[in-house]
């Protein structure tokens, strides 16, 4: 296609890619493709779809967070023609365009590819993007410049077998000194620059990650030379890749697989993989990954929150062009800097800032106030994050007008407990959530303090006090006051010391009332409706609803103990609800919502049907109610065990559940019922066709995914066999009138 072809410096493999997405697109846009299926392979490709349906955002990825002003005018125009007509900066150097309609993905995408951008590998099990210290090439205490290393290390793992297909996503990050400014000891595989006798080289830290169960990396090498890093890289992914948990995504990732092989074991495999990947491939040759021009100041413009109109985006492309030979740099405080500005030239930059509506960085804390998307857009997010950030900023500046000029410290703001705002390395970290008040959905969010980087002083934040969203601004302006009158030097050192004082001031701000005396608790900031769960969406990770819906089958059984049998029933049906995008507003709806989706569609069998009928009567409750009370919580309780982190059941406790629904309670035996995640039909496709169609199918399939395929009589004699000859589950094989279903689960 004459105009489309990508640039040299994208590559071959992401060209291929492109010319894939073209096709696959153009499939799930005839409807020859599955919403599941497209799901699939977009979201590897840095294209994930929004809260609201039928809208996408692409993620591009941005090496060390470089940026040239012509890439900028690329992503700026791209948003302009295509999308909300804005861009967003990602804590990881990402950049953003959002409400892409899913007929303008590809023309986007190809758009992007033009200006040298790509966001293969924006998302997903995948290598993302390689991060790197926002100051180098300008840092007066760096070792050397480390962006020409990440972006060897970027292009060189987007060109490698398996990069978009692992068990889990695989992030990469590269400091210039031991003060760790882009969290080495956070990441899954850290580089810091270090030399010996006058070599240029790293250490290497491995293991490291936020979120569930976070861990600080471990010490992989002491120093290794420069010239190795690609390879240990890739030796890394091939370890994980080859014994990641690929059933359970709440131990997928490569900190959990470092803890269960042992450090032994795990470097064992690692040096063997090393070896392979240095006899295959040639050392990096950094003088031509990228050129950057030194000398002159590095000048931070602050976004608050990460974004930026087009149009002013525009703008900026044509004053870095002007001011800044170095180009541009994304910050992981979701801030952009100009590289290389002449020192006697920043009056006049300054002139054309203001010209922009932008300005200079003042080090205030709302300058490096960090907020995710949550809620807004984000189908994982659970409370609006960016409304409290603005709350935040609001009820600091109202306090005393020059708090935000004392205070140096980082507020970073994650929607749920993902770390996408990268909460648990902050001064204060506050991550979503929710909780019930005599049964209506509140907004909260968790407070924890004092995280730092530093390669050797890394600590993630503590702390497990939990907040009402509306109470959240008033505490954090009480602690930043409560530290400003101490006499600690650092945030940090004050938190240490001053559990009692913070755990004072979160009491204070702790208290709820029913929603009929204190409405505004049950909206969120920015929110103009009562705050809810309902379409939050099924993605990555689950995180956030799990401890939503502990508390419900704990408050189950306590009332099933005190023999409370409706509202057990009441509380049991409710739990799971938010795992299909439901939120009920009553007990009655509670029961109905759990009858269509849980009894109707046959994840739990209808025996319990008439248990919850009689609860939907409020008819009085007997003791034999209270066995199948139990039953039921049973019952539920193994759907929940049986989740992994995209709200997914496993098929085997469906059918379980399903079964042991109808005990002593239905006069009909109930029917095994599975959920799947695709289904083909190969009726009429002739031996050994119908198993190759199958094969080619699971592999292009997630490892634990199910897959149903439906065949004629003469296509089950050869299938299932074959299937089985390559390692994968058969859960199924039955008659279904004229057919016959198989339900296959990949390896």
């Amino acid at each position: 296609m004459v105009g489309n072809a990508v640039p040299r410096a994208i590559g071959k493999t992401v060209q291929q890619q492109l010319d894939r997405f073209a096709t696959q697109t153009g499939r799930f846009l005839a409807g020859k493709l599955s919403a599941v299926e497209y799901r699939v392979f977009r979201v590897p490709c840095g294209v994930y779809e929004q809260r609201r349906d039928g809208t996408y955002m692409i993620r591009i990825r941005c090496p060390a967070g470089r940026l040239t002003p012509d890439q900028l005018l690329c992503a700026a125009r791209v948003s302009q023609r295509r999308g909300s007509g804005r861009l967003h900066l990602t804590t990881r150097q990402d950049l953003q365009v959002h409400d892409v309609l899913v007929e303008d993905l590809h023309p986007a995408m190809v758009e992007l590819a033009s200006g040298g951008l790509s966001a293969m590998g924006g998302g997903g099990n995948t290598v993302r993007n390689v991060s790197a210290c926002h100051l180098a090439g300008g840092c007066p205490t760096e070792r050397f410049d480390v962006t020409p290393h990440a972006t060897s290390v970027s292009e060189f793992m987007l060109q490698q077998p398996g990069s978009f297909s692992l068990p889990r996503k695989y992030k990469i990050c590269f400091s210039g000194c031991s003060k760790d400014c882009a969290g080495a000891r956070f990441n899954d595989l850290g580089f810091v620059a270090s030399t010996r006798d006058g070599e240029p080289g790293f250490r290497v830290w491995v293991g490291g990650g936020m979120g569930a169960s976070s861990s600080l990396a471990v010490l992989l090498h002491d120093f290794v030379p420069e010239q190795e890093i690609c390879n240990i890289a890739e030796a890394v992914k091939r370890v994980f890749d080859a014994h990641g948990n690929r059933r359970n995504k709440h131990k997928a990732r490569l900190r959990f697989l470092l803890a269960e092989m042992g450090q032994d074991r795990f470097l064992r495999a690692y040096e063997e993989c090393r070896q392979a990947v240095a006899a295959s491939t040639d050392p990096p040759r950094f003088e031509e990954a990228h050129a950057l021009k030194k000398g002159g100041e590095t000048v931070e413009i602050p976004l608050f929150l990460g974004d930026i109109d087009a149009g002013a985006a525009e703008g900026l492309a044509a004053v870095a062009r002007e001011f800044a030979p170095g180009g541009l740099r994304l910050s992981q405080e979701q801030n952009l800097l100009l590289k290389s500005v002449s020192k006697g030239r920043i009056g006049q930059l300054q002139e054309a800032l203001t010209s922009l509506g932008m300005g200079l960085g003042e080090k205030r804390v709302a300058d490096r106030m960090v907020a995710c998307a949550g809620a807004s857009t984000c189908r994982l997010g659970m409370c609006l994050s960016r409304g409290l950030a603005e709350a935040l900023r609001t009820e600091l500046e109202a306090r005393s007008p020059d708090l935000l000029e004392k205070l140096d410290l980082g507020i970073n703001i994650s929607g749920c407990p993902n770390s996408c705002g990268r909460h648990l390395v902050a001064d204060i970290g506050l991550s979503g959530a929710a909780r019930r008040v005599e049964g209506q959905l509140v907004p909260y969010y968790k407070l924890q303090v004092g995280g730092k980087t530093g390669e050797r002083e890394a600590a993630f934040a503590q702390g497990d006090w939990m907040l009402p969203a509306r109470q959240v601004p008033g505490a954090v302006a009480d602690i930043c006051g409560a530290y400003l009158k101490s006499a600690a030097t650092s945030f940090a050192g004050y938190c240490e010391g001053a559990t009692e004082t913070l755990s004072e001031i979160v009491h204070r701000y702790s208290t709820v009332l029913p929603i009929n005396e204190q409405p505004q608790m049950y909206f969120d900031w920015g929110g103009e409706s009562q705050f809810s769960l309902e379409g939050r969406g099924p993605g990555e990770c689950g995180a956030g609803v799990f401890d939503l819906i502990e508390v419900d089958l704990a408050s189950s059984a306590a009332a099933l103990q005190a023999g409370d049998v409706r509202v057990a029933t009441v509380l049991a049906c409710r739990a799971l609800l938010v795992t299909r995008g439901l939120e009920s507003k009553s007990d009655q709806q509670s029961l109905m919502l759990f009858v269509e989706h849980f009894l109707q569609t046959g994840l739990l069998g209808d025996g319990f049907g008439e248990h919850i009928e009689a609860a939907l009567r409020q008819v009085p409750m007997d003791d034999t109610d209270l066995v199948f009370a139990g039953k039921l919580l049973q019952a539920v309780r193994g759907l929940y065990d049986g989740m992994d982190q995209s709200l997914r059941f496993k098929p085997e406790l469906v059918a379980a559940n399903a079964e042991a629904g109808g005990e002593g309670h239905s006069p009909h035996p109930e029917k095994t019922v599975y959920s799947f995640d695709r289904e083909v039909d190969f009726r009429g496709v002739v031996c050994p066709l119908n198993f190759v169609k199958t094969k080619m199918v699971l592999d292009s399939m997630e490892s634990g995914q199910v897959l149903l395929v439906v065949l004629d009589e003469n296509g089950v004699k050869n299938v299932p066999d074959s299937v089985r000859g390559q390692g994968h589950e058969v859960l199924l094989e039955e008659a279904a009138d004229t057919a016959w279903r198989l339900v296959i689960r990949k390896k």
